[in-house]
């Protein structure tokens, strides 16, 4: 596969993950900690299946520690 086509797609992933204000919050919440699931829902006082979506849609930008913690 063509460079340009890997880092193209790269792109699009990574836009698409960080077009939700709120995935952005995630991210900013997390840089340099580790928080669990129940601490983000705290934080941003959203319901869990809210939370959970936007995990997912962060893909490899956030990751589940064996801790359990996102980071």
């Amino acid at each position: 596969m063509p460079k340009e086509k890997i880092e193209e797609e790269t792109y699009s992933l990574i836009f698409k993950s960080l077009k939700h204000p709120l995935r952005r919050k995630i991210l900013r919440m997390l840089v340099g900690k580790q928080l669990g699931f129940s601490e983000i829902l705290g934080i941003l006082s959203i319901d869990s299946g809210h939370l959970s979506y936007h995990i997912e849609n962060l893909g490899d930008l956030v990751r589940h520690s064996e801790n359990g913690k996102y980071e």
